[in-house]
């Protein structure tokens, strides 16, 4: 892996300490705290670059969308969003890879809290699989996106239906 900048919230408390702690994972890594990005334009010559922020009802705080849609990078880069904490996790994810695309840019790879709750692993260890998939270049987001338009239509929706109701219960459980 080249060298890597982790954008982070540092508004919120459990995006710090994850970004503090996967940078001390990776080598090579710098910390950008996203309220003191205020250029116009952010040009970034890292390799590897990622965001690390909590979920407002399905959107990303403010800065971080201004940092996807002002970031200039190769188009290349890999591309990662950690989200600890929030509400529709997967839907603030979006808007990142959204704001990304419209720069020809692609996300490779997101990390939410369920998902991430749903392995037996201790905090560090999930910190230590993230550095390694990040340091490694796996393009997570592309395998599955292959694995989903491999399964009839039938079949999948059959299968969100069942993690939908996972999902439920899984949230009733925590309530």
């Amino acid at each position: 892996m080249e060298s890597c900048t982790i954008y982070y919230a540092d508004t919120n408390n459990e995006s710090t300490v994850l970004a503090k702690k996967l940078a001390s994972a990776m080598p090579d890594t710098s910390l950008a705290a996203a309220t003191i990005k205020t250029e116009h334009l952010i040009y970034e010559n890292n390799k590897t670059i990622g965001f690390v922020f909590p979920s407002r009802k399905g959107h990303p705080p403010d800065e971080m969308l201004r940092i996807a849609r002002r970031i200039i990078a190769d188009k290349g880069s890999y591309f990662f969003v950690i989200i600890p904490c929030g509400e529709r996790q997967l839907t603030a994810a979006y808007a990142v890879e959204q704001a990304l695309s419209q720069k020809g840019m692609t996300l490779c790879n997101a990390y939410v809290e369920n998902i991430l709750k749903k392995t037996s692993m201790s905090s560090d260890e999930l910190v230590a699989k993230m550095a390694a998939e990040i340091t490694a270049g796996e393009k997570v987001l592309e395998n599955i996106k292959h694995q989903v338009e491999a399964i009839p239509k039938k079949e999948l929706r059959k299968l969100l239906k069942k993690r939908i109701l996972d999902y439920k219960k899984e949230k009733k459980r925590n309530s």
